[in-house]
């Protein structure tokens, strides 16, 4: 009856134990899928807001990138002998060609102040010292011809100094600065 009581005893707890290591099997395997489906349900999560954080940047870039265009505008625009051209009247004295240059360099920096929101703080102060160096450039030629000067005479004069110092306005360097820019972009 022992040996008897002992085998049944053997038995339970095999069985038991089988038992105990099946369900714990169970919850392992219950635990890694449940474990693999969350995984997956955030990675998709992950990859849906990437493909939107591609959209709005892709936005941003087209923006960015109509801001560096209006901006290369602006700064041939601001080219010494591109003013000259663009504004030059025969019935203008000196001192009326001379403010409409600054003006036009003034309105076209007013036009495009908003601009200055899409690029590096860098690029528009560098728009910005190439503007009050176009100006200062503009005044001091101005400054030095006669009082009974033309139009014809400072625009001469700017030319001049246009063509015998080709680095000495900044806007070569700004263009360098919106191309690389542009560049990064694309």
């Amino acid at each position: 009856m022992e040996v008897r009581f002992c085998i049944t005893a053997m038995s339970y707890l095999s069985r038991t134990f089988m038992d105990t290591t099946t369900i714990l099997l169970c919850l392992i395997i219950a635990v890694l899928i449940a474990g693999f489906a969350a995984f997956a349900m955030w990675a998709n999560r992950k990859i849906s807001e990437l493909e939107n954080g591609k959209k709005q940047n892709s936005e941003s870039d087209k923006l960015k990138l109509a801001a560096l265009e209006r901006l290369t505008l602006f700064n041939d625009r601001s080219r010494l002998k591109n003013l000259v051209n663009r504004h030059y009247d025969p019935a203008l004295s000196c001192r009326e060609m001379q403010q409409r240059l600054v003006l036009s360099l003034r309105e076209e920096y007013e036009y495009n102040i908003t601009q200055q929101l899409y690029v590096k703080a860098e690029v528009w102060d560098a728009l910005s010292k190439m503007k009050d160096q176009n100006t200062y450039i503009i005044n001091q030629i101005a400054a030095v011809l006669p009082a009974n000067a033309t139009a014809l005479d400072l625009n001469k004069k700017i030319l001049e100094f246009d063509m015998n110092n080709p680095d000495s306005t900044m806007n070569n360097l700004v263009q360098q600065a919106l191309q690389y820019e542009a560049r990064q972009l694309l």
